[in-house]
């Protein structure tokens, strides 16, 4: 059974679009941030802010991390299917020539 490529595609897709969902949550973390600290101004806004700040880098270093994988799946796929039709190209190269020995 061969590698379904348009199928491995889509999952692909899926991951990528990962990649703005975790863009939006890191703008909404950052005007939730803005919003808090323009009305709170205690001490501990700072450990807040340092939350929030690691959590909104972490997601800038991950988001596109995603486009990547989901480009590497795409590849990927699209690679496997090419050496099975090749593998395939070749086994009927291989039928075809032991027929025409057999026939002569």
């Amino acid at each position: 059974m061969k590698l379904d490529v348009a199928n491995e595609t889509a999952k692909a897709r899926r991951i990528g679009n990962y990649e703005d969902t975790l863009q939006s949550i890191k703008n909404s973390l950052e005007g939730f941030k803005t919003n808090v600290n323009s009305g709170w101004k205690a001490e501990e806004m700072r450990y807040f802010n340092s939350a929030i700040d690691q959590v909104t880098s972490r997601l800038a270093k991950i988001a596109p991390q995603l486009s990547s994988i989901e480009s590497d799946i795409i590849s990927t796929a699209k690679a496997i299917r090419r050496e099975e039709d090749e593998k395939e190209a070749a086994e009927k190269a291989a039928r075809e020539a032991a027929a025409a020995n057999q026939a002569k």
